[in-house]
């Protein structure tokens, strides 16, 4: 299973802004705490919107994530991951700061 975003195949769970790709040890929507987008937060400039790909299927963040990001600079959207690449490919086309953090989608018939 892998994800593919602007022609780059990555093969685990990613925190993307422009340039940068980072691997991101998070495994499912539970794990996405303020703590693993800390990375989220030190951005500069700031990303306007941070979409999390919460995996195979839509998901909600904790709480305390939700608050973290609050009385921020950034908007947070979160989508399946396959429809959050799909997203986060045509808003960078368009040359827009988004930032991502994508969590592998596990196919179940794998498990």
């Amino acid at each position: 299973v892998y994800v593919s975003m602007t022609d780059v195949e990555h093969r685990g769970s990613v925190f993307l802004y422009q340039d940068m790709t980072l691997l991101w040890k998070v495994k499912g929507i539970d794990d996405v705490t303020p703590a693993s987008l800390t990375a989220a937060h030190a951005l500069r400039p700031p990303p306007d919107l941070l979409i999390v790909g919460c995996g195979a299927r839509m998901g909600a963040l904790p709480k305390e994530t939700i608050e973290f990001f609050r009385d921020g600079e950034t908007a947070v959207e979160v989508l399946d991951t396959p429809n959050a690449v799909a997203t986060y490919n045509i808003l960078v086309q368009e040359g827009r700061a988004v930032a991502a953090a994508m969590i592998l989608p596990i196919d179940e018939s794998e498990t």
